[in-house]
């Protein structure tokens, strides 16, 4: 078993694992010999503490550049899992970025909705079963929300009314385009 300095200089420039290779053993033994010399050991699974900086004033300072835990780790040069590990170890709080706009994420819901009315009503919104399909598709027809889904949200319409089947017409999609603000690519099949 080498002593205790020389564990020490090894450990600043090597791994547990590499002063095991070094020294021919197990990775279990030199945790031993570092148990029995009393020396502190970087906690299991942070890998190589001197390839990257996992002490908390490091931590601090990306989190404080409001770099999320991922990354940090792309930062760094590691894994997530090691920075989400250090982060606990250390009781961090990673920084989240902000989620989605509101607006975005009642538009989501809606033609999620919309789309549940649609399958349930499809006989009384498409009897004569056209198909239904993206902009571009010639013949191809669409559901439209009669009173438009940003409208709805700014007159703070729910979700259900907003996907009512009452506010729904299935439409030719050249029709449903014309109404929006905006074009979408054609698409040629």
């Amino acid at each position: 078993m080498p002593d205790r300095v020389t564990l020490v200089r090894l450990y600043t420039t090597h791994t547990l694992q590499q002063i095991a290779d070094l020294y021919g053993t197990s990775k279990t033994r030199v945790r031993k010999w570092f148990d029995q010399q009393v020396i502190n050991k970087t906690p299991q699974g942070l890998g190589n503490h001197q390839l990257y900086a996992t002490d908390v004033t490091s931590l601090q300072k990306l989190i404080a550049k409001k770099l999320t835990n991922a990354e940090i780790a792309r930062h760094l040069g590691c894994r997530t899992s090691n920075i989400s590990r250090a982060m606990k170890t250390h009781g961090l709080t990673p920084y989240r970025k902000p989620q989605r706009p509101e607006f975005q994420r009642y538009l989501s819901r809606v033609l999620r909705a919309t789309d549940i009315i649609y399958q349930v009503n499809k006989s009384l919104l498409n009897p004569n079963n056209l198909p239904r399909t993206k902009c571009g598709v010639s013949g191809g027809y669409q559901i439209d929300h009669i009173k438009g889904i940003r409208e709805c949200f700014d007159a703070k319409w729910s979700v259900q009314e907003t996907a009512a089947l009452a506010n729904l017409q299935f439409i030719p999609w050249e029709d449903n385009l014309a109404r929006r603000k905006f074009k979408c690519r054609k698409q040629t099949i």
